[in-house]
C-alpha cells in the first residue's frame, strides 16, 4: 500500500468511532437505552433483545462520529424495540380511528427546557407504570416525542399509521404526560412499585379514557412550546 493511499484510509477513517468507541458508549448507556426499549416493548427480553441488536448493528455498520454516537445507538435502540413490537402497536390503529386531537400545543415540537423536563420525569418514573398506563402505540409515539425529537411526521413514517391515528395516539400520550407532571410531587420520585395492578398485558390496547369525538381535557399541556 503506497504512503498516499494509507493517508487517504486514515483520513477516511477520521470522525468515526472505534469499537472500543462504541463498546463503551453502550456500556455507559445501557440503563437508559433499555429503559427506553422496554417503555416501548413492555417486555424485558424484548428491550434486552433491542438493545444488543442496536449494538451489534452500530459495530457492523459505518460508524457515526463520536459526537454523533450516543444519539444514533439511542435511535437504533428505540427503531429496534418498535420493530419488535410492531404487531401490538399497528393492531391499536383501528382504536385511535374514531378520535382526534383539536390541540394545536400537542403538535408542536417543545422547546428545550420543557423537553428536558419530560425526560428527566419518564427516567425517574417506574417503567412498568408506563406500560400500566399506556397502549402500546401510545407508549411509542411518548418515547418518539419525547426522546428522540421525532414530529408527526416522523412518528407516522416511523410507526407507518396515518397522521390521524398518530395524532389522536399523541393527544392520548401528551394528556397522560401532562397528568404525570401535575403529580411531580410523587411521580418525581423513583416508583419501586406501580400504584396501579398491571391489569392489561403489555401489548393490549390499555385503558382509553376519550369518547368518541372527545376532546382531551388537557388545555394548558405543560409540554407544548
Amino acid at each position: 500500500m503506497s504512503l498516499m493511499q494509507s493517508s487517504r484510509m486514515r483520513e477516511a477513517r477520521k470522525g468515526h468511532s472505534s469499537a472500543a468507541e462504541i463498546l463503551a458508549c453502550f456500556e455507559q448507556e445501557k440503563e437508559r437505552f433499555l429503559r427506553l426499549a422496554l417503555v416501548i416493548t413492555g417486555d424485558s427480553e424484548s428491550a434486552k433483545q433491542s438493545f444488543l441488536k442496536a449494538r451489534e448493528t452500530v459495530l457492523q455498520g459505518r460508524s457515526p462520529s463520536c459526537e454523533r454516537l450516543a444519539g444514533w445507538s439511542k435511535w437504533l435502540t428505540i427503531n429496534f424495540a418498535i420493530s419488535r413490537s410492531y404487531d401490538a402497536i399497528s393492531s391499536c390503529g383501528p382504536h385511535y380511528s374514531r378520535f382526534q386531537c383539536t390541540h394545536p400545543e400537542h403538535l408542536v415540537q417543545t422547546n428545550d427546557s420543557k423537553l428536558q423536563k419530560q425526560h428527566e420525569l419518564l427516567f425517574r418514573m417506574d417503567p412498568r407504570i408506563i406500560v400500566a398506563s399506556l397502549d402500546a402505540l401510545s407508549r411509542a409515539v411518548l418515547i418518539l416525542r419525547t426522546t428522540a425529537r421525532a414530529s408527526i411526521l416522523d412518528c407516522t413514517q416511523q410507526l407507518d399509521l396515518s397522521p390521524n391515528t398518530v395524532m389522536a395516539a399523541n393527544c392520548r400520550a401528551m394528556s397522560w404526560l401532562f397528568d404525570m407532571q401535575q403529580r411531580s410531587p410523587v411521580y418525581g420520585k423513583p416508583v419501586l412499585s406501580p400504584p396501579i395492578a398491571l391489569a392489561h398485558s403489555a401489548n393490549s390496547q390499555g385503558p382509553f379514557p376519550l369518547k368518541a369525538g372527545q376532546r382531551c381535557a388537557h388545555e394548558g399541556f405543560l409540554g407544548a412550546s
